[in-house]
């Protein structure tokens, strides 16, 4: 506080009270520029570090998207691909049992045919 004191008598002394308000104005209107000039710049940093994360984020995308293309095109290097082979192999799964659920369908039939077979005799009969 007592350097304040100081500051401002030494201001008056050579500004004078007649200028000592104007320059007060002029000293608030330059540190306002100054804290919106740096405020401005931090906004400026902060953008280009977003932009600079957005791009590291698209370039690992384009990457992922270029060597599961790789892998489509190259049909011998899919095969390698264990998460491909474990779909292939779900698939695969589920292919046999809907097979042997539908050869046990097509049974029932054949099984009770001549069963019906001999019931339609005996009504014939």
């Amino acid at each position: 506080m007592g350097s304040l004191i100081v500051i401002m008598i030494v201001a008056i002394i050579f500004l004078g009270p007649d200028k000592l308000p104007e320059m007060i104005v002029q000293i608030v209107k330059f540190f306002k520029s100054f804290k919106n000039t740096v405020q401005e710049a931090k906004d400026t940093i902060q953008k280009e570090i977003d932009l600079h994360e957005l791009k590291n984020t698209a370039v690992e995308y384009k990457e992922k998207i270029e060597k599961l293309t790789d892998n489509l095109n190259n049909p011998s290097s899919m095969y390698n691909n264990k998460e491909v082979s474990d779909m292939f192999g779900d698939i695969t799964k589920e292919f046999k049992e809907i097979e042997e659920g539908l050869k046990k369908e097509i049974e029932k039939p054949l099984e009770s045919a001549p069963q019906i077979a001999k019931e339609e005799v005996k009504k014939d009969a």
